[in-house]
C-alpha cells in the first residue's frame, strides 16, 4: 500500500493544516483507505470523522533530523519508520462526489516548544499520504492517490503543542479564513530509507468518561476534580458571544491555598517561547453553540481549573490511553497490595499513548528505556499488551546505532539521559519478557542480532571486566530515584545488571537454538562476575558495596555471590528496616530475590509498610497513581515503583511459570502461593496465552482454603513448604495446613 501515492505538504506557516480531496464514488460499492500523517492525523469523510482513534500514526523515529542540537550528545545513525492505518470507509460514502479532509497536528514531528531535552523536531511543514481503493460490483478496483491535485486549508487550531495544549478559535471557520491554498509533493522522501509500515498496535481511545467534581468557585474561575490522577481532556459546552474566551488548565495537586500546583507537571520548565511548561487548552467562541475538546494532544492531571467569559456546561472528562484492556484481576484484605494493584495500573495505562510507555504522561512523556523495560513485564502479566509492546521493541531496535551497537535512552529517540545497561538492556530484557509471556519466536529472532551488538558495545565499554561508561559528554546513570543520602557505584549497578541480562540473553539464546554462543555469554558474565568481586565485595561481612540500597539483593539475582551469607547479611538488615532505601531498580529487584529465596514475610512487611516513602505513604497522601521518587518529589504519575505489581501475582498469589522453555506461555504452571503474616485472603487471576489463571486463598486458623483455576491448555503442579501435587484442569478445591 501507499507505494505509489506522493507525500503532500502543507506551508510551514499553517499550525494546523487541514488537507482537502474531492472524487467522485463512481458507483463503488465498498472503499478502504491508507492513510497516515505527520505529526498526528485526523481522517474525515464527508464531515463525518471516520474512526474514534486518537494520536495517529504511533510514534516513531520517523524520518532523519538534525542531531546536533540535543542536551545530551548522541551520534550515530537511526532507523527510520513511519506507520500507517488502514480504515474501511464504505458507510461514510456518498454518491456521486465525496469530501475527503485530513486534519494534521503537531504531535511529536513538529515539537519545537519543549526544549529541555534538546531540539528535535523533525521537519517544518505538516504532511500526509493516502490511498483510496474503490471496489466494483463487477470485481474491479480502482485508486485515487494523495498526488497533488489536493488543496490545504488553515484550521480553527491556531496553537498545537503536546506540552501546553491547543487553542481553537471558531471564528475561522467560516470563509475568506478557509480560502483552499494549492499543496505541493514532496519527493525528498524518495533518497531516504523510510519504512511505510501498517501500523498493528492499539491507537489512543477515550476508555472513560468521568463527571468531574466541583470544588472551588470564586466567579471567574472554577477548579474541578476528577477523582484520580489520569491522561486525556476536559471536554465543555459554550455557547458564548463572538470571541469569548475558555481557558482550561490542568495540575495533579493543589497547593495549600487550593490553587492548581503545577509544580510536579511540568511546570518548572520554561519553553522556547518563554512560557512556562504548563498545560492549557483555550477555546474561542464564535458566536454558536459548540462542545469544545481538544484534537491532537493529552493532558495528565486530576484537577482543573477554567476561567470563561461565557457560561460553560456539560463538562466531562475524558480518560485516554492506548486501548489495552486489563486482563487481570486482584482483591485482598491488604490495603498496600490493593492500593499498588490499582494505582499501578491507573499509572501505568495512563502513560501509554501512540504506542509508547512513557515515564511520565505530562512533563517529559518519553519512552525511556529504563522505565520501560523495568514495567514491561507487570504490563504484559496485567493487560492485554501484546501488540503494544512489539511495537516498542521495534523502536528499541530502529534507535540502536546500528554501528557501535548503542541503544538510546528513550525509544523513539527524543534525547534525554540513562546508563548503559538498565536503559540499553531494555534491548534484552524486553524481548526477553515478551519471549516468555508469549512464546513469540518471529520476535525473539528479530531482536538477536540487536542484542549481539548491544554485547560488544558494552564490553567497549568496560575496563577490567566492569562497565565504567557511556557515550562521551552523556550520562553512565546507575539505578534511578534512591532515598535522599543512599547511593550505588554506577560501575557495581551497571555490570550487576549487564550479567542479569547476559543470562536472559543465554535463556533467549536457547529458545532460538543458538546453544553455540552460550559459552561465550557464560564467559563475559564470568569475567563481569570476578571483576564485581573483586571489586565491590567485603569478604569479612559478605557484603557488596556495604550493602548499600539493595545492592546485596541485586548480586544474588545477578548470581555473584558464592555462598548464602550474603543473603542473610540481605535478610538480617531488612528486617531491621521499617521501609525501602532501594531505587526503582532495586526496589523490585529486592522484593523478588525476597519472595524467590523464601522471605516472603519480610517482602510482604516492606510493601506493606506505612513509613516515608511507602505505598501507603501515597496512598494516604491523597495519591491515586504511583510518585517518581518515594519521598514525593518529581512526577507523581511514573509508573517506575509500581513495577513490584507483579510480585503480588507471581509470588503472595504463587502464578508462575515452570521453568524452561515448556513452561513459556504458561504452558506448564506451578502454583506457588505466599501465606505472609497479616494477608489472611486473597484473589487473583490473570488471563495469558494458554487461557485464564486464577488463585483465591483465605487462611482459617492454622489452615487455608484455596480454589485454583487452570486452564484446559496448561498442565499445573501446586507446590508448598516442600510438598508437590498435581493439578486438574479447571478448578481445584484445596486445604492445606500453614
Amino acid at each position: 500500500m501507499l507505494k505509489d501515492a506522493k507525500w503532500i505538504c502543507c506551508q510551514k506557516e499553517i499550525e494546523t493544516p487541514c488537507v482537502i480531496r474531492r472524487f467522485n464514488r463512481r458507483g463503488a460499492v465498498s472503499a478502504r483507505i491508507a492513510v497516515t500523517g505527520l505529526g498526528f492525523f485526523e481522517l474525515s469523510l464527508n464531515g463525518k470523522k471516520v474512526c474514534s482513534d486518537f494520536f495517529v500514526p504511533a510514534q516513531s523515529d520517523y524520518i532523519c533530523r538534525r542531531l546536533d542540537r540535543l542536551t545530551y550528545p548522541i551520534s550515530g545513525s537511526f532507523r527510520h519508520r513511519i506507520y500507517y492505518l488502514e480504515y474501511d470507509i464504505t458507510e461514510y460514502m456518498v454518491p456521486g462526489e465525496n469530501f475527503l479532509e485530513i486534519l494534521l497536528g503537531n504531535g511529536w514531528f513538529r515539537q519545537t516548544k519543549r526544549i529541555a531535552e534538546g531540539e528535535l523536531s523533525f521537519g517544518d511543514s505538516l504532511m500526509c499520504i493516502y490511498e483510496i481503493e474503490l471496489a466494483f460490483q463487477d470485481g474491479s478496483r480502482e485508486f485515487i492517490r494523495s498526488d497533488g491535485n489536493e488543496t490545504c486549508v488553515a484550521s480553527y487550531i491556531t496553537e498545537c503543542n503536546l506540552f501546553l495544549g491547543e487553542v481553537h478559535d471558531m471564528r475561522l471557520c467560516e470563509a475568506p479564513c478557509r480560502k483552499e491554498i494549492p499543496v505541493r509533493t514532496a519527493d525528498a522522501f524518495d533518497s531516504e530509507k523510510i519504512e511505510l509500515t501498517r501500523q498493528t498496535c492499539p491507537p489512543d481511545r477515550v476508555t472513560e468518561s468521568i463527571v468531574p467534581r466541583l470544588i472551588s468557585d470564586n466567579g471567574c474561575s472554577k477548579i474541578y476534580d476528577a477523582g484520580e490522577n489520569l491522561s486525556g481532556a476536559v471536554g465543555l459546552f459554550m455557547d458564548g458571544a463572538p470571541g469569548d474566551k475558555a481557558t482550561v488548565r490542568f495540575a495533579e495537586e493543589l497547593d495549600g491555598d487550593g490553587k492548581l500546583d503545577f509544580s510536579s507537571s511540568g511546570g518548572g520548565y520554561v519553553c522556547s517561547d518563554g512560557r512556562r511548561q504548563i498545560q492549557t487548552d483555550v477555546f474561542i467562541s464564535d458566536g454558536k453553540p459548540h462542545r469544545f475538546f481538544p484534537k491532537f494532544v493529552w493532558h495528565a492531571f486530576r484537577f482543573f481549573e477554567i476561567t470563561s467569559d461565557a457560561p460553560v456546561s456539560c463538562i466531562t472528562v475524558e480518560k485516554i490511553h492506548c486501548d489495552i484492556a486489563v486482563t487481570s484481576g486482584f482483591d485482598s484484605d491488604s490495603e498496600a497490595l490493593n492500593w499498588l494493584y490499582d494505582a499501578y495500573l491507573r499509572t501505568q495505562l495512563c502513560n501509554m499513548h501512540a504506542g509508547v510507555p512513557s515515564d511520565c504522561p505530562h512533563r517529559e512523556r518519553l519512552g525511556y528505556t529504563g522505565d520501560g523495560q523495568l514495567t514491561s513485564l507487570a504490563a504484559m502479566m496485567l493487560t492485554d499488551s501484546r501488540s503494544f509492546y512489539e511495537k516498542w521493541i521495534t523502536d528499541i531496535n530502529d534507535c540502536q546505532d546500528p554501528q557501535s551497537g548503542h541503544v538510546r535512552h528513550t525509544a523513539p529517540f527524543m534525547g534525554g539521559g540513562g546508563g548503559p545497561a538498565a536503559w540499553g538492556g531494555a534491548v534484552v530484557i524486553v524481548p526477553y519478557n515478551h519471549m516468555r509471556m508469549y512464546a513469540d519466536k518471529s520476535t525473539a529472532e528479530k531482536c538477536y542480532p540487536h542484542m549481539e551488538k548491544w554485547v560488544e558495545y558494552m564490553l567497549s565499554r568496560s575496563e577490567n571486566g566492569l562497565v565504567v561508561r557511556e557515550e562521551e559528554g552523556g550520562w553512565c546513570l546507575g539505578d534511578w530515584a534512591f532515598p535522599d543520602g543512599c547511593s550505588m557505584p554506577e560501575a557495581y549497578f551497571n555490570t550487576c545488571y549487564f550479567v542479569i541480562a547476559l543470562n536472559r540473553m543465554e535463556e533467549i539464546a536457547s529458545f532460538l537454538g543458538k546453544d553455540t554462543d552460550i559459552p561465550r555469554l557464560r564467559e563475559i558474565a564470568a569475567e563481569a562476575l570476578r571483576a564485581v568481586r573483586q571489586n565491590f565485595y567485603d569478604e569479612k561481612t559478605a557484603d557488596f558495596c556495604s550493602g548499600v540500597g539493595g545492592a546485596n539483593a541485586l548480586a544474588v539475582e545477578a548470581g555473584i555471590p558464592e555462598d548464602n551469607r550474603t543473603l542473610d547479611r540481605l535478610y538480617s538488615k531488612y528486617s531491621l528496616a521499617t521501609g525501602l532505601d532501594t531505587g526503582f531498580f532495586t526496589t523490585d529487584i529486592l522484593l523478588g530475590v525476597l519472595i524467590e529465596h523464601g522471605f516472603g514475610d519480610l517482602a510482604y512487611r516492606l510493601i506493606s509498610s506505612d513509613a516515608p516513602g511507602s505505598y501507603l505513604w501515597m496512598k494516604r497522601r491523597g495519591a491515586t497513581t504511583i510518585y517518581e521518587f518515594p519521598d514525593g518529589g518529581g512526577s507523581h504519575f511514573h509508573p517506575a515503583f509500581g513495577a513490584p505489581a507483579r510480585h503480588i501475582f507471581s509470588g503472595f498469589a504463587g502464578i508462575r511459570q515452570a521453568s524452561g522453555k515448556e513452561g513459556y506461555a504458561y504452558k506448564s504452571i506451578s502454583i506457588h502461593p505466599v501465606f505472609p503474616e497479616g494477608l489472611n485472603r486473597l484473589s487473583a487471576s490473570i488471563s495469558t496465552e494458554s487461557g485464564v489463571i486464577s488463585v483465591k486463598w483465605e487462611k482459617q486458623g492454622t489452615s487455608a482454603q484455596l480454589e485454583i483455576d487452570i486452564p484446559e491448555n496448561s498442565d499445573a503442579v501446586f507446590s508448598y513448604n516442600g510438598t508437590e501435587l498435581s493439578l486438574n484442569k479447571g478448578l481445584n478445591k484445596l486445604q492445606i495446613n500453614l
